[in-house]
């Protein structure tokens, strides 16, 4: 059986765009009402300097090994015995700059990789769903204190949105500089290198939260930029908060009538006779007998 995760929603204009639209926002990291969103442990100065070095020593290489494979080449056979008669490491990679730069190019700084993780970070989009339906403190803070309503999701593809990784606050994610995924952006004159999305350490660090917002039971959806995305997944079930009005809840039933979503369960949540206690049962249309 599909999983079903949740969007707890007031109910606004944006809130029928998604019904009516099948759309829905990724929000930014600094948006986010978590101020630890996408933190990461800080790189040592110690920790960017061993990374340069070792980016720079792999640019040499590079070039080297490119010349080397081109040895027919006239020029290409000069350029590696000048290259091979500087001594020291610093002097090689300078000539390689040069080398570069002559033909109207720039190469691309290990620095630039260390900056490209901060703006990854801002510019990602969170979609924030949750498993449990029947949160107290949920409805309250995202259900307009229970006048709103969660959407329930389901059918999507496989990895398409990820439990949240709860850790106590001392253990801040951190990104591996010994085994990261970067992507090499090439433009006219210069490329850059840059932290890959698909950077294990970097989805870690997008994925975890401290234990302090477990109550949330969050599963979450990632893209490279944040913004208006479809819907991954189809809508299930609309359930009404406990305190949802009759004309808000006939507002929603035509929205998702209009939307034209297939099979869509109606539910709301109740409070059991004489007790705290909440929970979910099916609920009636006031326009007819029918049970949804």
């Amino acid at each position: 059986m599909s999983k079903t995760l949740y969007k707890y929603r007031s109910l606004n204009e944006n809130t029928k765009k998604i019904l009516l639209d099948n759309k829905i926002w990724y929000a930014s990291i600094p948006s986010l009402n978590d101020p630890n969103e996408g933190l990461v442990k800080e790189i040592t100065s110690l920790g960017a300097e061993d990374f340069i070095k070792k980016t720079k020593e792999n640019q040499l290489s590079g070039f080297i090994t490119g010349l080397s494979m081109q040895k027919d080449d006239p020029e290409k056979r000069r350029l590696l015995k000048r290259l091979e008669k500087l001594k020291g490491f610093e002097r090689q990679y300078r000539f390689m700059v040069s080398f570069y730069q002559q033909r109207g190019k720039r190469l691309s700084k290990a620095e630039g990789f260390l900056d490209s993780i901060d703006k990854m970070i801002q510019n990602v989009g969170i979609l924030s769903l949750s498993d449990n339906p029947l949160n107290t403190l949920m409805w309250s803070h995202y259900g307009d204190n229970h006048k709103g309503i969660a959407i329930g999701i389901s059918d999507f593809p496989d990895g398409t949105y990820q439990p949240i990784n709860y850790v106590p606050p001392g253990e801040t994610p951190e990104i591996n500089l010994n085994g990261y995924i970067s992507v090499l952006k090439m433009y006219a004159n210069y490329n850059t290198l840059e932290i890959g999305f698909n950077d294990t350490s970097l989805q870690t660090a997008l994925r975890t939260k401290t234990n302090d917002w477990m109550y949330e039971s969050e599963w979450r959806g990632v893209k490279e930029t944040y913004g208006l995305y479809p819907l991954e997944g189809s809508i299930s079930e609309v359930i009404f908060g406990l305190s949802c009005n009759e004309t808000d809840r006939e507002e929603v039933r035509r929205a998702i009538e209009d939307g034209n979503h297939n099979n869509v369960s109606f539910k709301e949540i109740y409070r059991k006779p004489n007790s705290f206690e909440l929970d979910i049962r099916n609920c009636k249309l006031t326009t007819s007998s029918k049970t949804i």
